[in-house]
């Protein structure tokens, strides 16, 4: 019983960096999930306030909609989603996909039924770069992109 003395610490010696190592795992592939959940739910947001913006001025054909207005407020909307999470976006974009024919007798441009696409990108950079490197450092992040597609009404 002598020879056991100091055994149990020892032992938690041996065991604690594994332990360490499963817990600053799981805290930051929480927050990469997060992070990736609030860059969905912004992207989303900011493709809807762009497809359900009316434009500032009724088109008429041949002229198409502007939608300049609809894009600087679909990237206010994404700003003011990831800024509330504390999470700044690498590129963000709100684009009006034109490519479908327009009504007749009107020319190209974001019509009703167009699709509006929002694209987000945000380098996750983990708080523990010393021990999981794979989940991104500041040399090399870990990029989360998200894309939405929706409808212009």
């Amino acid at each position: 019983m002598r020879n056991q003395r100091g055994t149990s610490t020892l032992e938690f010696i041996a065991v604690l960096p594994v332990l360490l190592f499963i817990f600053l795992a799981g805290l930051e592939l929480s927050r990469a999930w997060f992070t990736a959940t609030i860059a969905t739910n912004a992207a989303r947001e900011g493709a809807r306030t762009a497809a359900a913006m009316d434009p500032a001025t009724p088109p008429t054909p041949p002229n198409a909609p502007d939608f300049s207005n609809a894009q600087t407020a679909g990237q206010n909307r994404i700003d003011a989603i990831l800024g509330a999470a504390n999470l700044t976006a690498a590129s963000r974009s709100v684009t009006c996909d034109n490519s479908g024919p327009p009504p007749t007798g009107s020319n190209a441009g974001c019509w009703p039924n167009s699709q509006i696409t929002a694209t987000i990108t945000i380098d996750f950079t983990t708080v523990t770069p010393l021990f999981l490197p794979m989940l991104g450092t500041t040399s090399n992040p870990l990029v989360i992109n998200e894309i939405t597609n929706m409808r212009r009404e």
